[in-house]
């Protein structure tokens, strides 16, 4: 496998550009830092990636291999700023100077530094004083502050426990008395402490800084504040210009690629501390192992030049990489990307979490092919296995919105899917008006419980909701079996009391009044006898073991349902075992 990075042979035959396509571009140079910069950009002329199956010049969905639900890697843009705010200046210190020893920070938090020393000639490094190039000293220049309104940050030596925070987010930009940035907390975080343990085992946690907690920051330093890039992992939606990514370049080979936002024109190593712009991408399985074989793949990239660093024997250490993965084994919700040091990874090319997909993007208007989906879906699973599964549901999966959704978002989404749902529409079908209503019901409930913008009140429901039983919610290939839809058969009162029976049970899933009504039709299809395959399957939804295959076991369910004549769904049984007939 070609590593771009290892040598200096190869790192000079990229800036010859010999080994590389460029697309939308009239000229391309690449630092010796591995960065990319694409100048003069004009029309795209597509250029194939990996022998043809990417292309330069298309829109992509970055996917997890996870089930319930799939999801992708969603970068948010800062928002469009007041007018106001567009017109702030601010003291900026000139950029990089440095007197040889210390920067401008070093005299902004050492009192009497800049009486002491700000005078001084440091021509040897640099034609400016600190009373020239640093703010504190009286010095620097007018500019607009580095970050504005909608972004996040993250802080550096200002609170030791706010430094920990990854939810801070700048709700305003004051200049009185001075100029500072206005922090709001927008998620529970901070130190954790227990406050109770239900039935179950399930722990609820206080926080020391909950939503809505504001801070007030007098400084425009990146060593004290400075932005943080959400590499968040959402519900694949089309349309979104927060998902869609871009491939720029590649080597020959097609597997060291430059990857980026598009709508960022941001590189994807870089949100991610990577070290260069490229990343190595991998076929996980062989071609032609199973249906699909070819869709998944890994990616890694430089996490770390170690430039100076020496080993034992003295010589210097080569560049460190990661992998980029959608979480770490048994987290119940992969929420964010995150990386792994490949030297402390071992058997991680094992797990589904260093899996990803790429899917090309449609060009349709937002959200309206999720709705359709998402409505198809409530209507196959009540179709296949009853209303009482829906009554199952998480909300927010009941909903199609994510655990932690806003109130806006939750509220579009209900009003997007009651267009589907109310039972006025239905007014000359009395008996699907009655399912639809049943339907209907359930969303306004979930709507009712997660719209609250009390965050304590919102947590309490959605811990209270939370389904421990359910491992495959969303899968489009499996139904789960859970405990309701079994009914114990009653002894037949036998007298014989020399013989034990093991219990009986019924499986009651499906009924026929449902099939029909979600159908246009009742009309029965004469079908031919299908093939069944029956797996026991055992698990828990609370196993961390158990979540970190489901992947897998959706992956192989969808596979199964490729062959004609085998039975086009899997059915599962928790806690204790599980049935399978695909």
């Amino acid at each position: 496998m070609m590593n771009i990075f290892s040598t200096t042979t190869i790192l000079l035959s990229i800036l010859q550009l010999r080994s590389f396509t460029y697309a939308n571009a009239d000229s391309a140079t690449v630092s010796t830092d591995g960065e990319v910069t694409i100048d003069n950009v004009g029309g795209c002329e597509p250029q194939p990636i990996l022998g043809g199956k990417f292309s330069t010049c298309q829109k992509y969905q970055i996917g997890t291999l996870n089930s319930s639900p799939r999801r992708c890697i969603h970068i948010e843009s800062s928002p469009t700023q007041p007018a106001e705010e567009e017109s702030f200046t601010i003291c900026q210190n000139f950029p990089n100077w440095f007197d040889g020893t210390n920067g401008c920070h070093a005299y902004a938090t050492n009192p009497g530094y800049c009486s002491q020393y700000g005078h001084l000639d440091y021509s040897q490094h640099s034609q400016f004083n600190a009373n020239q190039a640093c703010c504190a000293c009286g010095g620097g220049t007018r500019g607009k502050p580095r970050l504005q309104v909608g972004d996040y940050v993250t802080l550096k030596g200002y609170h030791p426990h706010l430094d920990q925070c990854k939810s801070l987010k700048i709700v305003k930009l004051e200049t009185e008395p001075s100029f500072r940035y206005l922090l709001e907390v927008m998620k529970l975080c901070g130190p954790r402490s227990i406050q109770s343990v239900n039935e179950h085992g399930l722990r609820t946690f206080v926080e020391q800084f909950q939503p809505g907690f504001q801070i007030a920051v007098e400084s425009d330093d990146p060593l004290v504040i400075d932005k943080y890039w959400r590499v968040e992992l959402k519900k694949c939606r089309s349309g979104l210009k927060e998902q869609e990514f871009e491939f720029l370049m590649a080597s020959e080979d097609g597997e060291t690629v430059a990857i980026q936002h598009k709508a960022l024109g941001l590189p994807l190593t870089v949100p991610l501390g990577g070290k260069s712009s490229f990343v190595n991408l991998k076929q996980v399985w062989e071609e032609g192992l199973f249906l699909g074989s070819d869709e998944f793949y890994f990616l890694k990239m430089m996490s770390s030049t170690n430039n100076g660093r020496l080993n034992e024997n003295g010589e210097p250490y080569g560049p460190s990489y990661s992998f980029l993965v959608s979480g770490y084994f048994g987290e119940k919700e992969y929420s964010e990307v995150k990386t792994r040091q490949v030297e402390m990874s071992r058997g991680v090319e094992e797990q589904e979490f260093a899996m990803w997909t790429f899917k090309i993007m449609d060009d349709t208007d937002g959200d309206s092919e999720a709705v359709d989906e998402h409505v198809k879906w409530l209507q196959t699973k009540t179709q296949m296995i009853g209303i009482d599964y829906l009554e199952e549901l998480a909300p927010w999966d009941l909903l199609d919105v994510d655990r932690e959704a806003s109130k806006s978002e939750v509220k579009s989404r209900f009003r997007e899917l009651s267009r589907s749902f109310h039972p006025d529409k239905l007014v000359h079908h009395h008996e699907k008006k009655e399912l639809f209503e049943r339907i209907f019901v359930l969303l306004q409930s979930a709507y009712q419980g997660l719209k609250s913008a009390d965050e304590k009140e919102k947590e309490a429901f959605r811990v209270q909701a939370e389904s421990d039983s359910q491992l495959f919610t969303h899968s489009q290939n499996i139904v789960e079996l859970l405990p309701i839809y079994w009914t114990k058969i009653e002894s037949d009162n036998s007298t014989d009391t020399t013989t034990t029976r093991a219990d009986r049970y019924i499986l009651n899933v499906a009924s026929h009044l449902n099939s029909t009504l979600m159908n246009d039709t009742a009309v029965e299809e004469e079908r031919e006898p299908s093939i069944q395959i029956w797996v026991v399957f055992m698990y828990s939804a609370r196993c961390g073991m158990s979540r970190t295959i489901r992947g897998m076991v959706d992956l192989a369910a969808a596979h199964l349902k490729q062959y004609d004549g085998i039975k086009g769904r899997c059915l599962w049984l928790w806690p204790l075992s599980g049935v399978s007939s695909c």
